[in-house]
């Protein structure tokens, strides 16, 4: 009794296979074992190297099923054109013997699996795992290949803002910092620095307030923003602001505070000379009003006075 394959495992409305058999009594019941299965599908046979090859390269194939011994060729040559040709397409070997060293061997160089002609029952649902495998793996790649797309956005956009990033490993003390960091830091070398080192480069006073700031948020998971200054060689000193995350079980080694630092020095001057205008601004406001109020104080009071009037 021949396994059973639905069209969710199977995938495509209408299977499309590549079919490398020399024996026309083979290849009929392959097929014949197909729709037994409940395959859905349409099949180009071929049975030498030169129609195998031309189809590869023009054929679009969800599945390739291939002889291990043919008359003019063998398996494994096979194998190697379609990994060069097809290589996201499940190669499955249906052939009379194979070795289990043989097997073994074709495995490693890429096939999906085999299947013994003897015992076609099991070809539906060799099928329909090899195309399940190859849709999870297809899945895979794609998740992978947005990861990395996404890390290249975020680099972008980082450099962009001028915005670099740390990692601070709480079982060591270490600070795992960017280039981007570095440079705000006004560091030179390695990235890996034991938080002690710290105190060398922030402002007396603010490296307490950085730690503080941070651990206040770590028992209950908030997010830290802490703002200090850094001294840069030659003297320079620059304001940076930091925010962070905090990630992993508390106390344990994989616990480590995740985020950014921003150089602000000149934004927060800005503020600094908007606050002082607006400051200007008030003052100045102020002594107006103040010269108007006595000016209406004064009018009011010759509207009193009929010797001011008569004046």
């Amino acid at each position: 009794q021949p396994d059973q394959a639905t069209q969710d495992d199977v995938g495509p409305a209408l299977l499309r296979i590549l079919l490398l058999e020399d024996s026309d009594l083979d290849a009929a019941l392959i097929e014949e074992h197909l729709r037994r299965a409940g395959i859905a599908h349409e099949t180009q046979r071929v049975w030498d190297k030169a129609a195998y090859l031309a189809a590869l390269e023009a054929g679009d194939f969800d599945l390739i099923l291939a002889d291990y011994r043919l008359p003019s060729f063998d398996g494994l040559s096979a194998l190697e054109l379609a990994r060069s040709h097809a290589p996201d397409v499940p190669f499955i070997f249906v052939s009379a013997t194979l070795g289990e060293e043989v097997a073994i061997e074709a495995l490693k160089k890429g096939a999906t699996d085999y299947v013994i002609k003897s015992r076609l029952g099991r070809l539906g649902s060799c099928v329909a795992r090899a195309l399940r495998e190859g849709k999870e793996r297809r899945a895979r790649e794609f998740a992978e290949e947005e990861s990395i797309n996404t890390r290249r956005r975020l680099s972008a956009a980082l450099s962009v803002a001028e915005i670099g990033t740390f990692e601070w490993i709480l079982s060591d003390d270490t600070v795992i910092l960017d280039e981007r960091s570095l440079e705000i830091l006004g560091l030179d070398g390695a990235a890996v620095r034991l938080m002690e080192e710290f105190k060398s480069i922030i402002a007396p006073g603010d490296f307490a307030r950085v730690r503080e700031a941070a651990y206040a948020g770590r028992g209950t998971r908030e997010r830290f923003a802490v703002e200090f200054r850094v001294e840069h060689r030659h003297g320079l000193v620059r304001d940076v602001a930091a925010v962070g995350d905090w990630f992993g079980v508390e106390g344990g080694s994989n616990e480590r505070g995740i985020g950014v630092l921003q150089d602000v020095t000149d934004q927060k001057s800005t503020r600094e000379r908007q606050a002082i205008v607006v400051r200007e601004l008030h003052h100045r406001v102020k002594n107006s009003l103040a010269i108007v109020a006595s000016l209406l104080a004064l009018q009011a009071r010759a509207a009193e006075d009929p010797a001011v009037q008569m004046a």
